[in-house]
């Protein structure tokens, strides 16, 4: 059986639900970037509840903490499709933009050039964008990331009502990035008929 995402032989045979799926290397590798990524939120989501519990009781915060994810310095990466220099990135979670350079692969394989190579200048927008803060370009490359991850799913597969969403929470968090907001505006269209 070909993989179940992309059709090319598989290497991996997960059950989910009780149903045998076969998988690719890549599609694995996503797989296991989506289960990190989910695990991550969760984490966060609990170390933010944990500090609401402790406000609203006015105790002081008690007990052990999931850690913050590092921020890792990257300098002249080169990824296979996203081009990022030492001398605009500042400190970006490489985690995402892998994830995003992944996903923009897929899409170019599965014969969607123009929207590969769209996903790729606004992420190295972003990245390059100096009026975003790193908190803000965070982010954003997050909600890209997650929308990338999303378009590189088969069509049966995409949650169109999740992702429409944070495509529009992209513009809003672009304004006032003169660069950035440019090329978001030539990506817009292209999600649009995804999405």
């Amino acid at each position: 059986m070909p993989c179940y995402q992309c059709g090319r032989p598989p290497m991996y045979e997960i059950v989910i639900q009780g149903q045998k799926i076969h998988l690719c290397i890549d599609c694995q590798l996503k797989m296991e970037q989506v289960k990190a990524r989910q695990n991550e939120e969760s984490e966060r989501m609990i170390n933010y509840l944990s500090d609401q519990m402790s406000s609203i009781a006015g105790i002081p915060p008690m007990g052990p903490r999931f850690p913050e994810r590092k921020i890792i310095h990257t300098e002249g990466t080169i990824l296979n499709n996203i081009n990022i220099r030492d001398s605009q990135i500042g400190v970006v979670n490489t985690g995402y933009v892998q994830t995003i350079d992944a996903a923009v692969t897929t899409i170019r394989e599965h014969g969607n050039g123009p929207l590969s190579d769209a996903l790729s200048r606004l992420t190295e927008a972003v990245v390059a964008e100096s009026q975003l803060d790193d908190a803000r370009r965070k982010e954003v490359l997050e909600l890209i990331s997650t929308i990338s991850s999303e378009a590189s799913l088969p069509e049966r597969n995409r949650r169109k009502s999740i992702i429409r969403p944070l495509v529009s929470e992209i513009g809003q968090m672009l304004q006032g990035t003169a660069a950035a907001l440019a090329i978001y505006d030539r990506v817009l269209p292209l999600l649009k008929l995804l999405f």
